[in-house]
């Protein structure tokens, strides 16, 4: 009976071992990125996964420099580039500043999505309403107006299940849309984007990509031709 009991213990213990989650796997960031031609950007990290430099550089020399600097609450608070400065001010679920002469208002959800943003300076005015599914930008709609013309455009994204370039990136997603006017601030990678607009015409293009053994794209290949952009990774 003893040998039994003892079996039966070790079955016990064997069941619960396997029954334990796989750990989370290390983090994963998007080091480089080439785009066109020769031109390529590398980015930098700190301690708590957010992006604080971007560095631009064409035929191997460096062009630019972009630094992000964040407040004690993590909100982006000032951005850096060449002798040129941005600072954003946080007030509850709303961001302002000033960006190249337009003053912007952005309005975050719950989930610290950006949900719609307004622009005006003595030329125009606009906004643009986002809407939002699970982590993914899915749908923009805008009205604007300036001394030549006023209209609307939508644009809807449909995505891949996949891991988008910097989905371990603590950077706040509106930082990413807004400054690196990227297409990887979503949670997964964008496969076709479809474009409505009554002033500059209707337009459609898709996306398709190649991926590591951690899910991650390494590059990526738009319909509507040109060279693929190529990505590098790091883990920390």
């Amino acid at each position: 009976m003893r040998n039994v009991a003892t079996v039966i213990a070790c079955l016990t213990v064997t069941m619960f071992a396997s029954c334990k989650k796989d750990p989370t796997p290390d983090p994963i960031f998007l080091l480089e990125e080439r785009q066109v031609g020769t031109e390529r950007y590398v980015y930098e990290y700190d301690d708590q996964n957010r992006l604080t430099k971007r560095s631009r550089y064409e035929n191997g020399i460096l062009q630019g420099v972009d630094i992000f600097k964040y407040d004690p609450d993590g909100h982006l608070e000032e951005l850096e580039y060449g002798n040129l400065k941005h600072t954003f001010t946080k007030n509850g679920d709303k961001i302002t500043f000033d960006y190249h002469g337009v003053l912007a208002e952005i309005e975050l959800n719950a989930q610290g999505h950006f949900v719609k943003r307004k622009s005006v300076n003595e030329y125009s005015k606009s906004t643009q309403t986002f809407t939002w599914q699970n982590g993914n930008l899915t749908k923009v709609e805008a009205e604007y107006e300036n001394i030549h013309d006023a209209g609307t455009w939508t644009r809807t994204y449909t995505h891949d299940n996949k891991k988008s370039p910097f989905y371990y990136c603590k950077t706040p997603k509106w930082v990413l849309w807004l400054w690196l006017v990227a297409e990887e601030y979503n949670e997964n990678n964008i496969e076709t984007v479809e474009t409505i607009d009554e002033v500059e015409g209707d337009d459609y293009y898709e996306h398709e990509y190649t991926y590591n053994t951690d899910g991650l794209p390494t590059k990526r290949t738009a319909s509507w031709g040109g060279e693929p952009t190529t990505y590098k990774y790091m883990k920390r």
